[in-house]
């Protein structure tokens, strides 16, 4: 395979900017349970179709639309499925770990000082925690919750897992190549 032309890496520069922007207007949208905050003037059925357009309809697309990205310039390095996954290691999975492990331990001293105890499970004692329990809400797989700790870390969980899992996806794919379209 080859490298991307300047041209590719161009345009996928330019798409992961509007992206990222739904992205965030979905994740706003989730937070205000609409879209945004409230309108100075009153709705009509074309803005809530706009607000629902973009929210939900180009917000929805953002995230496997990245993930396609990421599959794509995977497949495209000339480099070996462990050069690729070495260079992963250190673009994706060190930073998740660093950032999990600053979050989780500003976690701990925020409930140790009661200063988030409106925000924290009470059945979540940490003194009962076995290192299967830390090490479950590090991956985010407790049978309980499916996020990570950091919950929107799953983005990156889930991409470090499907680069592991490629060459066993491939493989099926060569094998059925419409299995994994439908």
């Amino acid at each position: 395979m080859t490298e991307i032309s300047e041209n590719t890496s161009k345009r996928i520069t330019s798409l992961r900017f509007l992206l990222m922007l739904f992205v965030m207007i979905k994740h706003n949208a989730l937070v205000n349970g609409l879209f945004m905050a409230e309108l100075p003037f009153d709705e009509s059925k074309a803005t809530t179709f706009i607000k629902e357009f973009f929210a939900n309809g180009l917000g929805e697309l953002a995230v496997p639309v990245f993930f396609i990205f990421s599959a794509y310039l995977f497949a495209m390095s000339e480099d070996t499925y462990f050069t690729k996954l070495r260079k992963r290691f250190y673009s994706i999975f060190v930073p998740y770990s660093i950032w999990t492990v600053f979050y989780f331990g500003a976690w701990i001293a925020l409930k140790k000082f009661s200063i988030i105890t409106g925000f924290v499970n009470p059945c979540m004692d940490l003194h009962e925690w076995t290192f299967r329990d830390y090490f479950l809400r590090f991956v985010g797989y407790n049978g309980i919750i499916h996020f990570p700790f950091v919950g929107s870390f799953w983005f990156l969980r889930d991409l470090m897992l499907l680069f592991l899992l490629s060459p066993v996806l491939l493989f099926f794919d060569k094998k059925n190549p419409f299995v994994f379209y439908f």
